[in-house]
């Protein structure tokens, strides 16, 4: 049977020689082969800089500059001094410290977490793990999981994810134009409703004046078209009776309008404080 082994070349990050590593170790799992042979599988995939670095490796091996390497754990220990740059580990913890959840969810969360914890070789209590995955959960998920009781890391997992979907439910609920408005459109619909009673107070007086002025201005207009109709029959002038026949049709028109902004007015009022039954 044929082993296939991933390829590995000179690389600046240290997780994807790790990755490399996982999977070539998955491979030696499945094959009972000896040290010897196992590393000349694993050397076989090296390309570019990685091919030029173990001939050089093995260069120094024959002039006695360095160690034999006979085992798999030689040659990952070699591959590690590297390849894995010596601040990695101290990456990882400060990582870990201000890991958070923020745009992830909460699997994805606990995914890197985990495999953060693996790669720095993190050996802590259960429950110390959990107040480390506890403390970075966003802070709407903390309220409501924090006061619950579990016996593992695994079994808080799913609630948690349980909260998160209930959380996001309820938020495209209320972005939704058929859910219920949120307080915060409440609280403006009340300063809205309170804004606008305070300025219909002080607009009801004037308007109490203005329709007991305007019909006696009517009268007043209408008066003034009876005169000025029985001057338009009065003189015998074509001109004279002209211009007084716009004059009345000036009037008329202003009698008109009048009659029409008292109606508005009236109405207006009827809606304001009566919006069931409007009267003319």
């Amino acid at each position: 049977m044929k082993v296939k082994i991933s390829t590995f070349k000179r690389t600046c990050d240290p997780e994807v020689y790790l990755e490399w590593k996982m999977k070539v170790e998955q491979v030696f799992a499945c094959y009972n082969y000896n040290e010897e042979k196992n590393i000349k599988l694993a050397s076989l995939e090296f390309e570019g800089y990685a091919l030029v670095w173990r001939n050089q490796v093995r260069s120094d091996v024959k002039r006695m500059r360095r160690p034999l390497i006979n085992t798999w754990q030689d040659m990952k220990r070699v591959l590690r001094e590297r390849f894995v740059s010596s601040y990695y580990g101290r990456d990882l913890h400060n990582k870990l410290q201000s890991l958070i959840q923020g745009n992830r969810s909460v699997d994805e969360y606990y995914k890197e977490m985990e495999i953060s914890l693996i790669r720095a070789q993190i050996e802590e209590s259960q429950e110390a793990t959990m107040a480390r995955f506890l403390h970075g959960l966003n802070r709407e998920i903390q309220d409501i999981v924090e006061f619950h009781y579990y016996a593992s890391l695994e079994d808080r997992i799913h609630p948690d994810i349980k909260v998160e979907q209930q959380l996001k439910r309820k938020q495209t609920y209320r972005k939704s134009p058929y859910g219920s408005s949120t307080w915060k459109n409440k609280e403006t619909f009340k300063k809205k409703e309170g804004s606008s009673f305070k300025f219909h107070e002080k607009v009801l007086p004037l308007v109490k004046i203005i329709l007991t002025l305007l019909p006696l201005l009517q009268r007043r207009v209408l008066l003034n078209v009876l005169s000025v109709w029985e001057r338009v029959i009065l003189p015998p002038n074509v001109l004279t009776k002209g211009l007084w026949l716009c004059w009345v049709i000036g009037i008329s028109l202003v009698h008109l309008l009048l009659a029409l902004l008292v109606l508005l007015v009236r109405v207006k009022v009827n809606v304001m404080y009566n919006p069931q039954k409007v009267t003319f």
